[in-house]
């Protein structure tokens, strides 16, 4: 300590303890800084994961619901003999059947797959 007093580096080893706390309060600082923009950065992920999956879920309803619509408005043409352009015939005529059964097999996975996401 004498030693260091003579040639002196007393008033250097202040500054170097000091400099040492300022710079040990920078660091956690910027930890805190990275750690709290991490956190948000997860939480708008999230958002926007739920965001995307409500989108999915009512583009999915709109379609069930026209798909409903369609069907119960020529069913009832059907039911009441008011297929008077064939609809019912030309709508399951050919492949037509088997394309409307593709489409609502891949709208049912695609809503079951928004659940497990």
């Amino acid at each position: 300590q004498l030693e260091i007093y003579l040639y002196g580096l007393d008033d250097q080893t202040t500054n170097i303890q000091t400099t040492n706390l300022l710079i040990n309060e920078l660091f956690n600082k910027s930890l805190n800084i990275l750690k709290n923009n991490i956190e948000k950065q997860e939480t708008d992920l999230q958002n926007l994961s739920t965001n995307i999956r409500i989108a999915k879920e009512n583009v999915l309803s709109r379609d069930y619901n026209e798909l409903a619509s369609l069907c119960d408005d020529y069913l009832r043409r059907y039911e009441n003999n008011e297929d008077e352009n064939n609809l019912m015939h030309n709508l399951f005529s050919g492949d037509n059947s088997t394309k409307i059964a593709e489409i609502i097999v891949k709208s049912v996975l695609s809503s079951i797959s928004i659940w497990f996401k």
